[in-house]
C-alpha cells in the first residue's frame, strides 16, 4: 500500500517510518469520525539510514488526531504516503497547549491490518 487517508476511509494500518518508528493508525467512522495514532515502538535500521529515534511524550498511548497530512509536489494533501513525511495535528499533550504538532521521518511502509476474521474492518 502506497497511500492511505484515514480521514476518508475507516480501518487500521501499521505505518513504519525511516527512523524505524512504528505507528498504529486507527480510523473509526461514526457521528464523530475518530482517528487515533499510537507510536508503538521501533524496528531496527533507522540509525543506518541516518535517522535516529527519540522518546516522545505518551509513546505507546493512543492520541486523538485532528489532521493527517503529507506534502507531495510542493502541496499539502490529506493522508499518509510512502516516501513522504507525515504531519500530524494531535490533541494537546501539555496542559498549557491548544494542540500538538508532530512530523515523522519519511514513511517506508503502510500495512493494512485485518481483524481476527480476516476482514479489513
Amino acid at each position: 500500500m502506497k497511500l492511505v487517508d484515514p480521514a476518508r476511509f475507516s480501518g487500521r494500518w501499521l505505518v513504519t517510518t525511516s527512523s524505524g518508528a512504528r505507528h498504529l493508525v486507527e480510523s473509526t467512522p461514526g457521528p464523530l469520525w475518530t482517528i487515533t495514532i499510537t507510536r508503538i515502538g521501533s524496528t531496527t535500521g533507522g540509525e543506518a539510514a541516518g535517522f535516529g529515534m527519540s522518546d516522545l511524550r505518551r509513546d505507546g498511548a493512543p492520541l486523538r488526531v485532528g489532521s493527517v497530512r503529507h506534502f507531495h509536489d510542493g502541496a499539502a494533501h490529506s493522508g499518509i504516503r510512502v516516501r513522504e513525511e507525515v504531519h500530524l495535528i494531535l490533541e494537546p499533550l501539555d496542559p498549557a497547549a491548544l494542540l500538538t504538532v508532530r512530523c515523522t521521518t519519511p514513511v517506508v511502509s503502510i500495512e493494512e491490518l485485518l481483524d481476527e476474521d480476516g476482514d479489513d474492518e
